[in-house]
């Protein structure tokens, strides 16, 4: 099992969660009744944080070698 690419999946789905969790806070913050900041800036939080696993999971697939590499089983 190639260890990388693990790595680089494993971060590209927590970044899938992450922007999913943010964006769902976001979307049940949108109410005229509560005008409360604190849930935008957590949502706001997640987004960015899976935004740059995403990125990071991006750069790590470019840095795999191909599965026609000879060290990759």
């Amino acid at each position: 099992m190639n260890i990388r690419y693990t790595r680089s999946g494993s971060t590209r789905a927590m970044g899938n969660v992450t922007l999913g969790a943010g964006l769902l806070i976001s979307l049940l913050m949108v109410s005229p009744d509560n005008p409360s900041t604190g849930g935008y800036v957590l949502a706001g939080l997640l987004v960015l944080t899976g935004l740059g696993l995403r990125v990071e999971a991006a750069v790590l697939a470019l840095r795999e070698p191909g599965p026609g590499h000879p060290g990759v089983r």
